[in-house]
């Protein structure tokens, strides 16, 4: 019987491993297109466009956002499954990251005329410690969800310091609570009970009339709890919907937001001058990274191979300012080849004196912890997740250069 039971349990962690590995190679192999219908979207929005051309250039956008928020709720429901998402505590500015998440809609509102506000309380510090990509994620979620069942009037994000409960008084934590008011067809009370539980929708004719995984409010849920907060919702069918969570942070700041919200500028900081070294086997991803690296003002080197990377490196060794190294390479992997640069370095630090450690940037279509801490562990200074962002390329970009 003991023998039988540990057989099946055996066989469900067995399961549960294949499923992992499953869904990351999934993840992988989905993210690395991606990466060429985004980046090079993101490119094309520089060129000369007649109003028609950027309508059509927006709508590639936002579908291929869709998209990508739909693999990442996939993978993060895995990895909440098996007990493995992590949560950061890292410093960000909260007011910056409201209006990206905010930009992000921007070509919803205008589409469907509907006005999106944010609004955050002046008590609210700017700078606060906690784990940004998951509250941008939990935003993007509940924003994304008003917009499917708001057809006309506004959406609200209002942001407010609330005081944090069973806490010491000289613990500088603080309780945040984000608000999405909508407008839209409400909720009734019966279909609020389940509606955060896994793969849930208010009703069957929803996933028919909208789309959608039905994982975007229980992840959001997860997420909110691993952040020391909470989250819920107040709605009656037909007045529309307030979906709240919060969030514990640190903030020993105490600078204080401008009652008036601004879009954050697109505009990037130039590096002009400097050489960038890029390791990436896939042409269209080639193609993506070299003409975003070209709008920052940096010259690129493209080879095609951890091993080249190697050997190029070696032998202009006071060249290049940064490399930039792809995960997954025929000959030598990013990883392998980040250790053989290392190892060199060593070297030529001992014999010369010096202190040559030169910046790698590892691009990766896996979106695994896993595979960042790989990275890491390898040598490397930083991980970006394909599709590469802009804005995210160029302010890790400005940490090294």
């Amino acid at each position: 019987m003991v023998s039988d039971l540990e057989s099946k349990k055996k066989l469900a962690e067995e399961a549960v491993i294949a499923k992992g590995h499953f869904l990351a190679t999934m993840s992988h192999e989905i993210r690395t297109p991606m990466n060429g219908v985004i980046g090079v979207t993101e490119l094309l929005k520089d060129t000369p466009l007649n109003i028609q051309q950027k309508d059509y250039i927006e709508i590639i956008q936002s579908s291929s956002n869709s998209l990508l928020n739909i693999i990442s709720d996939i993978l993060d429901f895995s990895k909440i499954e098996e007990g493995k998402l992590s949560i950061e505590h890292i410093e960000f500015d909260l007011n910056k990251l409201c209006n990206e998440v905010i930009s992000v809609f921007s070509f919803n509102s205008k589409q469907n005329d509907i006005t999106l506000i944010l609004d955050i309380k002046k008590s609210v510090p700017t700078i606060i410690k906690s784990d940004p990509t998951r509250l941008r994620q939990i935003l993007i979620n509940l924003i994304g969800n008003a917009f499917k069942f708001t057809e006309h009037g506004s959406i609200t994000l209002t942001i407010e310091l609330l005081p944090p409960p069973h806490l010491n008084i000289h613990d500088k934590k603080d309780l945040l609570r984000f608000l999405i008011i909508d407008t839209g067809i409400g909720i009734s009370k019966q279909n609020i009970e389940n509606l955060f539980g896994a793969f849930n929708q208010a009703d069957s004719s929803i996933t028919r009339k909208f789309g959608g995984t039905g994982l975007g409010l229980s992840i959001s849920k997860s997420l909110s709890e691993l952040m020391g907060g909470d989250i819920g919702v107040n709605s009656n069918l037909n007045h529309g919907s307030t979906f709240w969570f919060t969030i514990l942070s640190r903030s020993d700041i105490k600078q204080m937001m401008p009652k008036v919200k601004k879009i954050h500028s697109n505009k990037h900081r130039s590096f002009i001058g400097k050489q960038i070294l890029v390791a990436e086997d896939n042409k269209v991803n080639q193609i993506v990274i070299k003409g975003m690296i070209q709008k920052l003002g940096a010259t690129v080197t493209i080879v095609e191979n951890g091993q080249d990377a190697f050997v190029i490196y070696q032998e202009f060794i006071d060249k290049f300012d940064l490399i930039v190294m792809d995960f997954e390479m025929p000959i030598l992997d990013g990883a392998n080849s980040t250790r053989k640069i290392r190892a060199f370095e060593n070297i030529i630090n001992t014999e010369n004196n010096s202190e040559i450690n030169i910046p790698i940037i590892a691009i990766t279509a896996h979106a695994m912890q896993e595979h960042r801490d790989i990275c890491l562990h390898a040598g490397m200074n930083d991980h970006l997740s394909k599709p590469i962002d802009m804005e995210i390329l160029t302010n890790t970009f400005n940490k090294y250069l």
